[in-house]
């Protein structure tokens, strides 16, 4: 079985798979910063993991629906949705198409208010959300267990985008089933 982090796919593979042209990901790279940490050959050839194929699909379905890409690229790279993505992967890849539908909402901005307590990535502490600097991306999550939808909905704070990770998921793991395995 394949590891959502084993790098195994080539920049080809990936944009076939993602639905991007491979000058679109090379700018993502070169521009926004997009998977700095890419595993190379000796030949300069970049290898993705599935993880990395799912985030750029992430972030071609969030472009085709308007989002800028600078923040669609922020939003994938977070890594609040890095570490969310990983694990349903994992997950999908052993339950399969069974696995629950998971929703991500994100809006640009900060939503804590005064005396919200929030973890901080850093320090991996509990915090006050007023000790520390206001998010550029706030993350709602939706599925078993998580917020309900009508919260992030009543949110005044403006726009609130909604990703299926089931259904980016799906979409690659079906579209590199025929082509996976190691690189050559």
């Amino acid at each position: 079985m394949i590891a959502a982090t084993e790098k195994l796919f080539s920049a080809p593979q990936v944009c076939e798979a993602a639905g991007c042209k491979q000058v679109t990901l090379r700018a993502w790279r070169r521009r926004n910063g997009l998977f700095p940490e890419t595993l190379t050959d000796r030949r300069q050839n970049h290898f993705f993991s599935l993880r990395d194929v799912c985030m750029v699909r992430a972030i071609v379905v969030l472009t085709h629906h308007g989002l800028a890409a600078d923040d669609a690229i922020r939003f994938a790279q977070d890594p609040t949705f890095g570490l969310r993505i990983e694990s349903y992967i994992d997950s999908f890849l052993k339950v399969g198409t069974h696995t629950e539908d998971n929703v991500v909402g994100f809006f640009m901005g900060d939503a804590s208010k005064p005396g919200d307590r929030i973890l901080d990535w850093d320090s991996g502490q509990i915090v006050d959300a007023a000790d520390r600097p206001p998010a550029k991306l706030t993350f709602l999550f939706f599925g078993a267990g998580a917020e309900p939808l009508i919260s992030c909905l009543s949110n005044p704070t403006g726009a609130v985008t909604f990703v299926n990770m089931k259904t980016i998921v799906k979409h690659i793991v079906n579209a590199l089933a025929p082509s996976s395995g190691e690189p050559g």
